[in-house]
Parts: C-alpha cells; structure tokens; sequence
C-alpha cells in the first residue's frame, strides 16, 4: 500500500469544523496505519489546508507520519517569484483586514462578505493563517519537502506504472493573474460534454 493525502479541509463557514476534521484525521490514521507515504499541499486556500490546524493533534509527528511533502514551486523559499508572491499576500491580506475592521466598526454590509473572502484565504481570525499551516508541515522533522513546477513528469518508484504530471501554478507572472481560463488558448481544463 501507499497512502497519499491530497490536501486536508473545510471551507471557512463549515460549522464547528474542529471534531469534524479530527475525525477526517482518525479516519486517515486508521487507513494509512498511521503512515503517510506522501502529502500534497495543493495551494494555500482554506479549504484544502485548514484540516492540519483543526486536527492538529491526529497530524503531529508523534501520531501521523509524513514521509514526504509536495508543495508547488510558490512556496520554495528559494524562488525569487515565490517569496515576491508571498509578500504581495502578506501586504494585501493586512490591507484587507484593516479595511474589512473599519467596515464592521462602521456596521456596514460590506463587512461580512469581505470577511468570507478573507476565510476563503485563511487569513480571517486566529487559527485560520494558511500560510503558519504551511510552515508547520514544512517544519516537521520526519518529512522530506519538495517544490514542484508545472511540466514536471516523474514516475512514482514505489507505485509501478504511476506517472505523476505538475499540472501548475504556471511560472509565468501574467499567467498567474488569470481567473478565468479560456479554453481556446489552452490555459485550463473543461469538463467534458456529456450525451
């Protein structure tokens, strides 16, 4: 066997998500005996990181193994791009706060939806900080870390016949910026007509 989890949450709004991940996480542990051959941190979005916070406990080194961590190359601290990118968050979700603190000091309408855009990049209250997720995994001691760049094919020496394909984040600044994907340049992946 060869246990891989692919990102680990629940949107911002789930209701009380703490016992509901910790039991995700038991769930996990059973499966995997307590063996994570590989995890896959995706990208840094509340819902496919918050499981390792609210869990925290089922997912320390001394309850879960993790022997290796996937991230993409935007988390490398040794990319130039990456950390420019992390600090541009890190300037623009502060800005955000502080705009989203006025709003709700003033009562305005505003205010709540500003603050689920905020939850939706884990950057709304204490415990919710994807980013001090990402560290944590990164810090553990049992796990090996590597960043990822799109284009990348590589075999699974474990998994026979499993070819792994980095799909992205793209390198391409201007590329990054864009939301909506068009189909005719190829920039993303449709779901298939169905008869």
């Amino acid at each position: 066997d060869f246990h891989v989890l692919i990102d680990c949450g629940v949107v911002s709004r789930t209701p009380d998500p703490g016992p509901l991940m910790t039991n995700v996480a038991k769930i996990v542990a059973g499966e995997s005996k307590g063996v994570l051959d590989l995890v896959i941190a995706t990208h840094q979005h509340t819902d496919h990181l918050s499981g390792f916070r609210q869990a925290k406990t089922e997912f320390q080194p001394s309850s879960m193994t993790m022997k290796r961590l996937w991230l993409a190359w935007t988390e490398d601290p040794n990319n130039p791009l990456g950390k420019k990118i992390r600090k541009q968050l890190v300037t623009k979700l502060a800005a955000v706060r502080a705009a989203a603190a006025k709003l709700t000091a003033l009562k305005s309408e505003a205010a709540p939806r500003i603050e689920g855009i905020l939850g939706f990049f884990g950057a709304a209250g204490e415990g919710s900080d994807t980013q001090a997720v990402l560290d944590d995994l990164q810090a553990r001691p049992d796990t090996e870390v590597t960043y990822h760049n799109p284009g990348e094919v590589f075999l699974l020496p474990e998994v026979p016949n499993v070819r792994v394909y980095v799909l992205g984040p793209p390198t391409d600044p201007a590329k990054l910026k864009i939301t909506n994907p068009r189909k005719s340049k190829r920039e993303g992946y449709e779901a298939p007509e169905l008869a």
